[in-house]
Parts: structure tokens; C-alpha cells; sequence
């Protein structure tokens, strides 16, 4: 799910057309786990993270994404 903000205050929104991205299209930035309930369980279902690069769509590069974790893996890069 990538952010879809309707305003520069109102950046709540995950519903942006594009919703697929496919190993090797894009550079996702690890920011935190996340949860949609903070009262409840926490499963930490999603990572949260910024999109670095995307090819494909120029456009939402810099913009954050949830990324559910079962489809995804984290590699640590010293540089």
C-alpha cells in the first residue's frame, strides 16, 4: 500500500493505484514495523517504508509504502 496523501496536512491515505511492485523495481528504505491498531495486539504485520527508487513510477518515489512482510525481506547494507 502506497501513501496517497489528498493534502500536504492529510498524508493518512495507503490507497494509491499503484499496488504491486516486483523484486528488483524498486529500493524500499526499512523505517519501522507497524501496526494499524496501537490499543490492540500488535502483529506488526507491515513494514513501513520509504521509496528510494521505482523506475516504472517516477512518481511516488520519496513517498512511503506499507509492505506486508510475509512478501518481503530485509537486507542490512553496511556501507
Amino acid at each position: 500500500m502506497i501513501q496517497n496523501p489528498r493534502s500536504e496536512r492529510d498524508r493518512g491515505y495507503w490507497d494509491h493505484p499503484v499496488n504491486r511492485i516486483k523484486p528488483g523495481d524498486a529500493e524500499l528504505l526499512f523505517i519501522v514495523y507497524f501496526a494499524w491498531n496501537r490499543l490492540d495486539y500488535a502483529d506488526l504485520r507491515y513494514y513501513r517504508v520509504k521509496i528510494a527508487t521505482f523506475d516504472a513510477h517516477s512518481e511516488v518515489v520519496g513517498r512511503e509504502a506499507l509492505i506486508d512482510r510475509q512478501h518481503a525481506a530485509v537486507h542490512i547494507i553496511n556501507e
